[in-house]
């Protein structure tokens, strides 16, 4: 009985192995690299605060594609009239989350843009509503009257309406 083998003899190019090794790494690391990099720019982008000029806002709010809440007090609706559009819900008002719940029907994906004299107010106020988890609320930063941020919907002669009681 005759037994035959047959050997096959394999070769181990090391050179080519190690350039594919470094090519497939490079890869790696580059496309990695990039993930990471989008993922930090939607994260910085989610993170920055949205925020409106007064003439954006009102075009906004007369197109129906935000909801415009002045959150000033009574006495400065009766001073400079409210801006045309807006719902007032005073910041200093005991009722207002539940004011703003029943605005926008318990969505808190509903873009709503605060306004105020200056900004300061809606600026603080939309911090508090997304800890709260309101995702979409934007800033009107200039506010009424203005600030180093813009002049304000009234410098601007955006439109107001006369406050009633």
């Amino acid at each position: 009985m005759t037994v035959t083998t047959t050997q096959t003899i394999f070769r181990f190019d090391h050179q080519s192995f190690f350039k594919r090794w470094v090519r497939a790494v490079t890869c790696a690391v580059i496309g990695f690299t990039v993930l990471i990099s989008a993922g930090q720019t939607v994260v910085q982008a989610a993170n920055q605060p949205q925020v409106l000029s007064a003439e954006e806002a009102y075009k906004q709010a007369q197109a129906g594609k935000i909801l415009l809440i002045d959150i000033r007090d009574p006495q400065e609706w009766r001073e400079t009239g409210v801006p045309r559009g807006a719902y007032l819900i005073s910041l200093s008002d005991r009722s207002f989350l539940k004011k703003l719940v029943n605005l926008t029907a318990g969505d808190k994906t509903a873009p709503i843009a605060v306004i105020c004299a200056t900004g300061s107010r809606s600026s603080w106020l939309q911090k508090q509503l997304k800890r709260l988890g309101y995702r979409n609320v934007i800033d009107v930063s200039e506010g009424m009257i203005g600030n180093r941020r813009g002049v304000g919907w009234l410098r601007k002669g955006l439109p107001v309406d006369k406050w009633r009681n």
